[in-house]
Parts: C-alpha cells; sequence; structure tokens
C-alpha cells in the first residue's frame, strides 16, 4: 500500500476521533454533590506509532494503538461511590491491506470509592493536613477476548489509594495500586515433541502485583507517568487545544499487552497522537 494512501487514511482517523472528543469531553450527567455521576477513567487516546525500537520508520508509523475508558458510579452512603468501569486497549495494524486489529485487551470492572472518610482516617493517622486521599476498593477482569492458544486473563481484586494536592493553577496526583490475581490464564505450547502442553503465563512476573501512577496538569499541561514491575509508560501533553491534547506516548518495557506480558521481549516505541483530558 502506497505510504501516502496510508497518511491520508490515519489523518482522517484522528481527524474523526478528534470531533468524537469535542463532543465526549463535556460529558458529564451529575456534579460532585449529585446522586450519581459519569465520567472518563482512565486515560483516553488515539495515537501512531512513530517508532519502534524492531522497526524502521515507515513500518511503524502506521500501527495505532487507542485507549476508551468510562466509569458511571452511583452514591451508596454519604460521599461514598459505587462504580462500573469498562476499558479497553486496542492495537490497530493500519500498514496491512485488511487494516486488522492486532490485539485487543478488555478490563471490565467494579469498585467502592470513598473519598471524604479516606482523608479524614489518613490526616487522623498521619496527623498531616498536606494531601487530600481517595480509596478504591474493587475487583477486575481483563483478557484478549480470544480462545486457544493466544489467549491470555486474569480476574483480581484490589485496592488503590490515591493522593491529591493543589498548588495554584497546578494539581499532582499519585495513585498506588496493589491486587491479588485469583484466577489466570495458562499458556498453551507445542513442545519439542510436538505436543501441546500448558503452563503458567508470565502476567505477575511481567507486569508484577502493584503499580504506581503519577500525574501532573494545569489549564494546559498534562504529564501521566505509569510504573509497573517491569515498564514504564509516560504521557506528555505539552499544550491544549480546545478539548483535547496532542500527546506523545512513550513506553518500554515488558507486558505493553496481555499477549506481550508472556513473552521475554523488551519493547521501546514512541508513539504520537492526541488524548482527552485526564480526570
Amino acid at each position: 500500500m502506497p505510504k501516502s494512501r496510508i497518511f491520508i487514511q490515519s489523518f482522517l482517523i484522528i481527524a474523526a476521533l478528534i470531533c468524537t472528543s469535542s463532543a465526549s469531553a463535556q460529558v458529564r450527567i451529575a456534579d460532585d454533590d449529585s446522586s450519581y455521576v459519569f465520567r472518563l477513567y482512565k486515560p483516553n487516546y488515539f495515537v501512531l506509532e512513530i517508532h519502534d525500537k524492531d522497526k524502521d520508520l515507515f513500518e511503524a508509523f502506521p500501527d495505532a494503538r487507542f485507549q476508551v475508558s468510562y466509569a458511571f458510579g452511583v452514591t451508596v452512603f454519604n460521599r461514598r461511590f459505587l462504580f462500573v468501569t469498562y476499558s479497553q486497549k486496542s492495537f490497530w495494524s493500519l500498514s496491512k491491506e485488511s487494516r486488522p486489529f492486532r490485539e485487543h485487551n478488555f478490563n471490565p470492572g467494579a469498585f467502592v470509592y470513598s473519598d471524604t472518610l479516606t482523608t479524614k482516617a489518613l490526616k487522623f493517622l498521619t496527623q498531616s493536613t498536606f494531601f487530600e486521599y481517595a480509596s478504591e476498593i474493587g475487583f477486575e477482569h481483563e483478557s484478549n477476548g480470544i480462545d486457544g492458544l493466544d489467549s491470555r486473563g486474569w480476574n483480581r481484586v484490589y485496592a488503590k489509594l490515591d493522593l491529591y494536592k493543589a498548588f495554584g493553577s497546578w494539581e499532582f496526583k499519585a495513585f498506588m495500586k496493589g491486587w491479588v490475581p485469583f484466577i489466570k490464564s495458562t499458556v498453551q505450547f507445542i513442545d519439542s515433541n510436538g505436543m501441546l502442553q500448558e503452563g503458567p503465563d508470565r502476567l505477575t512476573e511481567n507486569i508484577g502485583y502493584f503499580e504506581t501512577s503519577l500525574f501532573l496538569k494545569s489549564t494546559s499541561f498534562e504529564a501521566w507517568v505509569l510504573l509497573r514491575q517491569k515498564s514504564i509508560e509516560a504521557h506528555i501533553k505539552p499544550f491544549k487545544l480546545k478539548s483535547f491534547f496532542p500527546t506523545l506516548l512513550l513506553f518500554w518495557g515488558k507486558g505493553e499487552t496481555l499477549q506481550h506480558a508472556t513473552e521475554n521481549s523488551v519493547r521501546f516505541n514512541v508513539r504520537l497522537g492526541f488524548s482527552l483530558p485526564y480526570n
């Protein structure tokens, strides 16, 4: 396929999603004092790969990665919300003739969220009023939605602590999340004798049991960094255009996808696109 045609198709896809983002960024059913709320959850973005250590520029460029993530919550008692969430991360091989999706990672979940009670408790325990706090306790499923040799997935219960601090027009947030998997997929493979075998996957080995996210924002800048056991992912948004941010996404390590999380290879790639403002 001619490179000019790939570029035009990619540009049209991005333009369409930008138009969608202008409306999506405004979606919020209720304010903070209402009994229900609908909001963005994890980062929402669409980016094109411009560098991969195993590809040259023109091989890497057409591959796309995007994520959509939303949460709907209802108040159960005094600023405690019960949320239902859905996130999906997809990898799209735009360079191939049929433009197939290489992998989807589906991630539904549910959690109980509390900010007022958590803030009061931690301020009492630490005797410090520097941070505001919130907490989540929940369950999530994550899988690539396929069966057979390439099936990957797990179910987890988790606890998450959020820290928040405002400095004038700047905001800093830190999220610390730990989990316990209780159902994991196994990996099927063909051994040296040509027999089908099963063994444990490497999701916990390469992704781990804990992650930390750091987030810094102002009215026209955002930066988000995700630290896991064997990977670093950074989203850098240097300026704002109406309701979205041009975004540079960097990834280094293992476990970018569930399929990749069971492999030994280390990836480094650079992607460029756009994202919606992060909550």
